[in-house]
C-alpha cells in the first residue's frame, strides 16, 4: 500500500465514521499484536493472500455505520467486505 495515496481516503473515513484517530491507530496496533500472538488466528500473510489486489472495505461498529454504508453504496458494492464486532449484524452491509 502506498500511504501517500491511502492517507486522504483514511482521513475521510475517520471523518465519515466520526472516529477518534488515535484510538483507531491504537486498535490497529492491538489487532496486529493479537494476530501475531494468537496461534489460532490466520497469519497476516494468509489474509494478505486472500485480499491481494482486491478493493477492500472494512466495517467497524459505530453510530454512523448505517449512514456511511448508504452514502457510499456505489463504492462498497463491488468490493471485498470485512466486518468486525457489531458491524457484522448491520443489515445494509449485506
Amino acid at each position: 500500500m502506498n500511504y501517500a495515496q491511502w492517507k486522504p481516503i483514511y482521513e475521510q473515513i475517520i471523518l465519515d465514521l466520526q472516529l477518534d484517530k488515535q484510538e483507531d491507530i491504537r486498535a490497529a496496533k492491538l489487532l496486529d499484536e493479537l494476530l501475531y500472538d494468537n496461534p489460532n488466528t490466520h497469519t497476516i500473510d494468509f489474509i494478505k493472500h486472500l485480499i491481494y489486489k482486491q478493493e477492500v472495505v472494512i466495517f467497524g461498529a459505530g453510530p454512523s455505520l448505517e449512514f456511511s454504508i448508504q452514502k457510499h453504496q456505489k463504492i462498497i458494492k463491488n468490493t471485498t467486505r470485512i466486518a468486525a464486532d457489531g458491524a457484522t449484524s448491520t443489515t445494509s452491509a449485506t
